[in-house]
């Protein structure tokens, strides 16, 4: 692995080395403004502050991946975004092919259950996303995804001490009637549809409708059956009516719908948890398994949203009524062979929310964007836990309600034109209520929690085309209780929140008139209580806390050296340490000091190049590279350290003159890399490999 990473750090000097070149060249050459602006970078839209703005302008760590980043990283779902920004951390939850498991800068949580918060939020149109299950999107009818890194508790509230994802969809469109998707076939009988219609239905009034299917047979295979496993199988709708009911005043009403019935997600049962026999499948190949519990697994995720904007003389005025619901069905084999725990688990979840905004537009040198919140959810869950053949489940079974209110305020002042002061915070009131079923029941818990997390700092405008910050901020993320309590006490008692002291400096660049962007973020933070899932001394899952310390410095680079040739690469250092380390039990003491899924170092490079073909259409060309180091993927650290690993992923497309349509050839992991992103040490020990190399067509069109 050494050499490897010795060959990728050579191929990235030597890429950014030419692209700089290249840039220098340009500069010179280019001696007249029209040629240097047609180079010039676009310029790139982002609502992280919560008002439209360009993201060089914002003093937020954050990035925006809108549709042409989105075709160049071969990204259809959220899952694959976290390769595209610097210490970001995303996968599949091995409960369901839709469940996310995010970490940005260390920070993140890999349950699933209903007790849990995760503590990188996630947003579809500014509406929060209350579970995890069913929240890797496909990303059909996107007009961008914008990754914040760090802390976002001022203007984007609890459970987001880690970071917030965005998804900002494509609004209906009153000019013109247009038709768009495509068509993908590939590795493991792989066949997805996509596609988007926009219907302008008068001068002031549009709708779009855009539906996906996403189908696989699954990389694993039943070793008794000779099936697929770890299969994909969702289909999703989504739609939306703009209505600009007069010069102030409009209204966008979305819905969208996604049923995921793709089954047991299954891990690869290893030889022995020590030595050698760790990295041993025990069925010798890493896609073999033998689950020995039903194959079912279904995820229905549905909302509606009503988003009201009013323009006043001095601002925008913004309502966003929303409602969403999960239903979940399926069985955990931890193993992937039949030994040890299986897991039965029902969910169901609703949620209500409603926001107000206020966005001033004010002359002078102060504005600010202020709001109050309120978010309301209730559910129940089962966790049946299954101890081996012959035994029947344990119950664990619970109802929650939680309710969330908050008001917050976040202001800059102009002192000069080049030079100004942020200053905000936001005050949050938590309650939950929790009402146990099955085994310690009929135990019951009320508990709250009052929090107030500031925002300070500073931006400087050093020149038209560079800006520096810095800022202070804290997070928090509410209480939680223990899925599986191991007495009464434990059963009726929250953890204490999880909060986070976060300083940020930033430095924001255009190079070369526009050719180069780099963006630079530095950061320490201090997170205390961090809610972590550990083999307990009861022998179940519990959760316990510890305090951390995180610092890092964090590249991102965009390059246009000629009209044809982009590239774009980040990196990350990280240092990441326990300042108190969780303790578990007596099976597994040493648990280690490590944070999982937070990797010392990690980069990627990419580039594209666009050839001309004389009848007006063009190929493309484009590759990417990425590098990971050793990561600690668990708990205890000792099992599950996954080694440094590359990805090489390539790109060829062909493109008419008339952009109609257009044809792509896929490869993603190249050189077959094996690398795994989760583990269970429930049932024996096992981890879940992710894919080898693989290839898809696909087919695209634009009427």
């Amino acid at each position: 692995m050494g050499k490897k990473k010795s060959l990728a750090s050579l191929f990235i000097t030597a890429s950014l080395s030419v692209g700089l070149g290249g840039l220098a060249c340009a500069q010179s050459a280019d001696t007249e403004e029209g040629e240097q602006a047609e180079f010039k970078l676009p310029d790139v839209t982002v609502t992280a502050t919560r008002r439209v703005a360009s993201m060089q302008d914002v003093p937020v760590a954050v990035t925006s991946v809108d549709q042409t980043v989105l075709e160049r990283n071969q990204v259809t779902n959220l899952v694959d975004i976290g390769n595209v920004a610097p210490n970001t951390v995303v996968a599949r939850n091995p409960s369901s092919s839709s469940t996310s498991m995010i970490y940005i800068r260390g920070i993140g949580d890999d349950s699933s259950g209903l007790l849990t918060e995760t503590p990188v939020s996630q947003y579809i149109d500014n509406v929060y996303v209350g579970r995890n299950v069913g929240a890797l999107f496909d990303l059909i009818g996107i007009e961008r995804v914008e990754i914040l890194r760090g802390p976002q508790g001022t203007l984007y509230g609890r459970n987001s001490t880690g970071g917030a994802i965005k998804v900002v969809t494509t609004r209906p469109d009153t000019e013109e009637f247009s038709v768009r998707g495509d068509y993908t076939a590939g590795s493991f009988t792989r066949r997805d549809f996509r596609a988007m219609v926009n219907i302008p239905l008068a001068d002031n009034l549009a709708a779009n409708f855009s539906a996906g299917s996403y189908t696989n047979d699954g990389y694993y295979t039943d070793v008794s059956t000779g099936k697929g496993l770890n299969r994909q199988d969702v289909q999703a709708v989504r739609g939306g009516v703009l209505w600009d009911a007069a010069d102030r005043l409009s209204f966008y009403l979305s819905a969208d719908y996604t049923n995921d019935d793709s089954g047991l997600q299954v891990p690869t049962q290893m030889v022995g948890s020590s030595g050698a026999a760790m990295d041993m499948p025990l069925y010798g190949d890493v896609f073999l398994a033998d689950p020995d519990v039903e194959d079912r697994g279904t995820v229905d995720t549905y909302g509606v949203a009503l988003q009201t904007n009013y323009q006043l003389d001095k601002g925008m005025l913004e309502f966003t009524t929303a409602f969403r619901a999960l239903d979940f069905n399926g069985n955990y084999d931890y193993g992937g062979a039949p030994i040890g725990a299986d897991l039965i688990r029902d969910t169901e979840q609703k949620q209500i929310s409603q926001e107000i905004q206020f966005s001033s537009d004010f002359e002078g040198d102060f504005n600010f964007v202020a709001g109050l919140y309120y978010f309301y959810e209730e559910g129940s869950g089962y966790e049946g836990f299954i101890l081996g053949p012959g035994f029947g489940p344990i119950d664990f079974g619970f109802d929650i309600e939680s309710q969330s209110i908050a008001a917050y305020a976040e202001g800059t002042y102009d002192f000069t034109d080049s030079f100004r002061v942020i200053a905000g915070g936001r005050l949050t009131r938590d309650d939950k209520k929790i009402e146990r079923r099955g085994i310690l029941a009929p135990t019951e818990g009320d508990n709250d929690w009052t929090e107030f997390t500031p925002k300070i700092g500073f931006q400087a405008d050093l020149n038209p085309d560079m800006m520096a910050y810095a800022t202070f901020s804290q997070g928090y993320k509410a209480g939680v209780y223990l899925i599986f309590p191991a007495n009464p006490v434990q059963a009726a008692t929250a953890l204490e929140p999880e909060g986070v002291d976060a300083y940020e400096i930033g430095l924001k660049a255009d190079w070369f008139d526009g050719r180069l962007r780099t963006n630079i973020s530095a950061f320490y933070n201090e997170y205390s209580n961090i809610q972590i899932g550990v083999l307990g001394d009861s022998a179940g899952v519990e959760a316990v806390s510890a305090d951390k310390e995180a610092r890092g410095v964090e590249l991102e680079l965009t390059a246009r050296p000629t009209e044809n040739l982009f590239i774009f690469s980040n990196a990350t250092l990280m240092d990441s340490e326990f300042t108190r380390v969780p303790t578990g039990s007596a099976t597994y003491p040493d648990l280690g000091d490590r944070q999982r899924f937070t990797p010392e170092s990690s980069f990627k490079i990419g580039g594209e190049y666009l050839v001309p073909l004389q009848n007006g259409s063009w190929l493309t060309f484009g590759a990417t590279y990425s590098w990971q180091d050793e990561q600690a993927e668990g708990f205890p650290n000792r099992l599950n350290i996954q080694d440094a690993y590359d990805l090489l992923d390539a790109r060829i497309a062909y493109t008419p003159e008339n952009e109609r349509w257009g044809i792509e050839l896929l490869g993603r992991n190249l050189g077959d890399t094996e690398y795994w992103t989760y583990q269970s040490y429930l049932a024996g020990y096992a981890r879940y490999y992710n894919p080898g190399a693989t290839w898809a067509v696909r087919l695209k069109f634009d009427f």
